[in-house]
């Protein structure tokens, strides 16, 4: 044995990728057909970094191929009865999922595939976004007039008819009936306003789209469907507004900045010209923004 290896075989071994694992059960041997887990795990998946084995997998034939496929249209009819509600809390139900284990998802990827943890952390938030873009349902509400009623102690619930279909719960003194996508209608004693509800990472956050006595559902509806396509490519709607409203105060110093100059009739630098370049730089870093087609 050469010294090189000798060394080698002196270093302790690294722990397994299913011992780095906050939720083992993540790291699957086998593949899941008809409800079950099948198949015997032969074939090895290997670091392409270091050529550790990670796990083994099973090599599945056209028979499996086959069983999954029946598998499949034999559930499809008992989905297709469910209503839009129902599939939308399933669909988010899993994006869920996805979100709370995002980091071990991540590790998975880079283990196997051997790319940055960044990016492997990218992919799986896009993907669930994907996942919580399918939670969107359109349905055929010409108006919610009339269909948020007043209840006993100031609490506010939607009521039967055209939003039967609508999930709702109720909280804090509050109401809020969800839509499908991540819209909802959050009614409180102090009015009804619209608000898109998404993950940024680990946070949960709230972004207000407008009270409904000024954005009707279809407005609402477009504002959120706009959140959604930022949330796709990775930007996050609430700072990408902020980086506008940031943007246009800019615009508005920079035009009181320009007016006293014309005033002062200066031809030379002063502290206002300085004021207005670092404007211009700060400016620079929104351009960004200005592609953006953000609620």
């Amino acid at each position: 044995m050469t010294p090189t290896a000798a060394a080698r075989a002196s270093q302790p071994a690294s722990p397994s990728l299913r011992d780095r694992l906050r939720d083992a059960s993540l790291l699957r041997d086998r593949c899941y057909i008809d409800g079950a887990w099948v198949g015997t795990p032969s074939r090895p998946v290997t670091n392409p970094v270091n050529g550790i084995e990670l796990a083994k997998v099973p090599v599945m034939s056209t028979a499996e191929t086959t069983q999954a496929v029946e598998a499949a249209e034999r559930a499809f009819p008992a989905w297709a009865k469910l209503t839009a509600k129902q599939r939308s809390n399933i669909l988010r139900k899993w994006f869920e999922l996805i979100a709370a284990n995002r980091d071990d998802l991540a590790l998975i990827l880079t283990s196997e595939q051997g790319k940055p943890l960044a990016e492997a952390l990218g992919e799986v938030d896009i993907g669930g976004a994907y996942v919580e873009f399918g939670t969107f349902n359109t349905y055929d509400q010409s108006s919610l007039s009339g269909n948020i009623a007043q209840t006993g102690g100031g609490v506010y619930e939607k009521s039967l008819g055209d939003l039967s279909m609508f999930d709702s719960f109720v909280e804090n003194n509050q109401a809020t009936n969800g839509d499908g996508g991540g819209l909802y209608l959050q009614v409180s004693p102090g009015g009804r306003s619209w608000v898109f509800r998404y993950r940024a990472g680990n946070r949960e956050r709230w972004m207000g789209l407008g009270p409904l006595r000024d954005v009707s559902l279809a407005e609402a509806r477009e504002k959120a469907s706009r959140a959604r396509k930022l949330r796709l490519e990775g930007i996050d709607p609430l700072e990408a507004r902020k980086l506008r409203q940031t943007a246009a105060r800019l615009d508005v110093v920079r035009g009181r900045l320009e007016g006293k100059r014309a005033a002062a009739q200066l031809d030379k630098p002063t502290a206002c010209d300085l004021v207005e370049e670092h404007i211009r730089c700060v400016s620079d870093a929104q351009t960004c923004t200005e592609t953006m087609d953000c609620p």
